[in-house]
């Protein structure tokens, strides 16, 4: 009863702050007018989605670029096609968008109170069709292989990857990897080239003058692509960041490239700060405590362990353990790996553990807590299935922690470029990353093969190069002070911190953060994000920052 009437008055304050955070946005943007468009021939494009946080920044981020472009048409296109939706919508289904948009009701309305009137669904026609068939053609003809896939180009423009990692995210298969002839493959690259196809089209239709989009993979990447290519402004925006893609830079993410040189642009004042606050920061997090710079993870990894039983053999062997990752979460987020899926990987290393005589361990990720543990099932599942296959892997239990591990004694850690490779050096043991497109490439506390078989050579000569092997902790400070106090989260929040500390990570995401939002409004603070929105719109920077440094 008591979760009944829990959900009820969600649901009605809901509706409230939904109307009240429409209400603000028509007041101090009053300038958002359809009814007064100036520049008839350029277009934005405005990604529709549910993400409250987003919602914020993209009303600012609209205000500057109406004011830029002199007022254009703006359309927001839906955000999810392919991935959670298909091309082809029911008559229920139009229907009802058409009601939501005619009454201005949910996420239609908030959009509207930013002068959206456009909402864009994919359309397929004929001619889009044939192009369509003559293209796939060439495909079944020419991409035979995973790594062919991961490049295929359309007109010239990348969009191998986003299909690669849109068609793993989707069906969740229990080995997450592309096989290229199987029919569900070949079904869903039709209707994915489709789509791309489509947007080609609109593209080349419409005078788009800039785009903004949440994701820069899976099929919500491909507008975002389109633009990139087209040296069309494009933004991909989260509630932690705001990125100006490039053809340099087509990616979110991508800021760990340039790690150190803009580390060295900075005064040697600011250098000691910076690094003292990391070096705190960084050594609070590996003691077990919650940190604020990763607050999806409401369980510590690095805590004293409730796991009683050893987990590691008393042998004399070399001791590697595999740290998985989500095997279906975008493994061409930060660009291209030595394997096409983090699947692929965990295939060779069952191949290259059969000619050593180490001791293989497979942990998957330690429970998150909150909302982020239900992804974590079809990790371990696909764990399971895996060591099935190859025998000598021992699955460590994923309630151990990494502390538990690492005082039993174990010599390296194995991933593709996860977050783990900038902790398990602090106490000494090594990664071996399967990327050089990695949040550690700018630095030697890792291992950083630039080829599979460069990778099998560490690997199998592990012993004596690890012996060699040396981790500095300065270069360790550095870069979590680059990844999390130089580049902040600040871009739409003064503390985006103590915004996710009041209302919880997972309830940014609902109508508390209009709530928060409205409640702490303040014109002074308005006024200065416009300004520096504007001036970010129409620098170089790659992402905004807000930090002191």
């Amino acid at each position: 009863m008591k979760n009944i009437i829990k959900i009820i008055k969600d649901k009605i304050l809901s509706i409230i702050y939904f109307e009240k955070f429409k209400n603000h946005n028509k007041t101090i943007f009053k300038d958002f007018n359809t009814n007064r468009i100036k520049n008839n021939k350029g277009v934005i494009l405005a990604e529709f989605n549910a993400f409250c946080p987003e919602q914020i920044g993209l009303s600012y981020i609209l205000y500057n670029l109406r004011l830029k472009y002199n007022n254009p048409k703006v359309i927001s296109h839906f955000s999810h096609v392919i991935l959670s939706y298909g091309l082809k919508r029911t008559f229920v289904e139009k229907l009802k968008s058409s009601v939501l948009q005619k009454l201005g009701l949910g996420n239609f309305g908030i959009y509207q109170s930013m002068g959206i009137k456009n909402f864009y669904f994919p359309e397929i026609d004929e001619d889009c069709i044939l192009k369509t068939k003559k293209i796939f053609k060439k495909f079944k003809e020419e991409i035979n292989t995973r790594e062919k896939l991961e490049k295929f180009k359309i007109n010239n423009i990348l969009i191998g990857d986003l299909l690669y990692d849109c068609y793993l995210k989707k069906f969740y298969d229990e080995e997450p990897t592309v096989k290229i002839n199987d029919n569900k493959f070949i079904n869903f690259s039709y209707e994915f080239i489709l789509y791309v196809v489509i947007w080609i089209k609109f593209f080349n239709k419409n005078r788009v003058l800039a785009v903004i989009g949440s994701h820069s993979v899976y099929s919500i990447g491909v507008p975002l692509r389109i633009a990139v290519w087209k040296k069309i402004k494009t933004f991909a925006i989260t509630p932690e960041q705001i990125c100006n893609l490039t053809k340099k830079m087509p990616r979110e993410y991508l800021e760990f490239l340039t790690y150190k040189k803009k580390f060295n642009m900075i005064s040697t004042n600011q250098k000691l700060k910076g690094i003292e606050e990391a070096k705190k920061r960084y050594r609070s997090k590996l003691s077990g405590k919650f940190s604020k710079d990763y607050y999806y993870v409401l369980r510590s990894p690095y805590k004293k362990s409730n796991y009683k039983n050893k987990v590691l053999s008393k042998s004399n062997k070399i001791k590697l353990v595999v740290a998985t990752h989500d095997f279906v979460d975008a493994p061409h987020c930060l660009g291209f790996s030595l394997f096409p899926d983090f699947y692929q990987w965990l295939i060779f290393l069952g191949k290259i553990s059969k000619k050593t005589n180490y001791d293989w361990y497979i942990k998957t990720h330690y429970p998150y807590g909150g909302k982020y543990e239900i992804y974590q099932p079809h990790e371990r599942l696909v764990v399971r299935k895996f060591v099935e296959k190859f025998k000598n892997f021992k699955i460590i239990p994923p309630e151990t922690t990494m502390k538990q591990i690492i005082n039993e004694g174990i010599d390296g850690v194995l991933t593709v470029n996860g977050t783990i490779g900038s902790e398990i050096p602090f106490f000494k043991v090594p990664v071996i990353n399967a990327s050089i497109n990695n949040p550690h490439i700018n630095y030697n506390f890792n291992f950083h093969p630039k080829t599979r078989e460069e990778l099998k050579t560490i690997i199998l000569n592990y012993k004596k190069l690890k012996e060699k092997f040396k981790i500095n902790k300065k270069e360790l400070y550095q870069h979590y002070f680059m990844r999390n106090i130089y580049y902040d989260k600040n871009w739409i929040f003064d503390r985006h911190d103590e915004m996710v500390n009041e209302i919880g990570y997972i309830d940014q995401w609902s109508y508390k953060i209009f709530k928060f939002w409205i409640e702490r409004f303040d014109l002074k603070i308005h006024n200065e994000f416009l300004k520096r929105i504007n001036k970010f719109i129409d620098g170089k920077e790659y992402r905004l920052r807000r930090s002191l440094y």
